[in-house]
């Protein structure tokens, strides 16, 4: 099930992205818990700045993903993008991911933004990750 973040699952979906974090290529930068509740909490309190989805199996979260709403810095229109798509590694094969992407450009359009930009920042899964936007559609 995909549902926005709530205030009350915030620890659960840090300790989800620690774990991540730690099986990243961005692994040897630190991870500040304290930083990213802080940031985690300005998108929950300040929606027009971006969204977070959580994807839960019973309950527990598995996998989301933090997108950012930003106006173009020639233009105040604006465009969406995804910041981080984490999902844990046992739920990597599953269809966490594509219904996450799915339902990020779902949310995305309420926007109204210009463009809804999903790219790939993971420089050692640069082909897997085309795979899975390609399969998306």
């Amino acid at each position: 099930m995909i549902e926005h973040l709530k205030i009350e699952d915030i620890e659960s979906a840090l300790d989800v992205g620690e774990e991540v974090h730690l099986q990243s290529c961005w692994n040897n930068i630190s991870f500040d818990r304290e930083y990213s509740d802080n940031y985690v909490r300005l998108l929950l309190n300040k929606p027009q700045y971006g969204f977070i989805l959580v994807y839960k199996i019973n309950n527990v979260i598995v996998g989301g993903i933090v997108a950012v709403v930003n106006n173009y810095p020639f233009s105040t229109e604006q465009y969406s993008d995804v910041y981080i798509l984490f999902i844990k590694e046992e739920h990597r094969k599953g269809r966490a991911a594509i219904e996450l992407i799915k339902a990020y450009i779902e949310e995305a359009k309420k926007y109204k933004v210009k463009e809804i930009n999903i790219g790939c920042n993971s420089p050692t899964m640069k082909e897997q990750v085309e795979k899975l936007y390609e399969h998306v559609g």
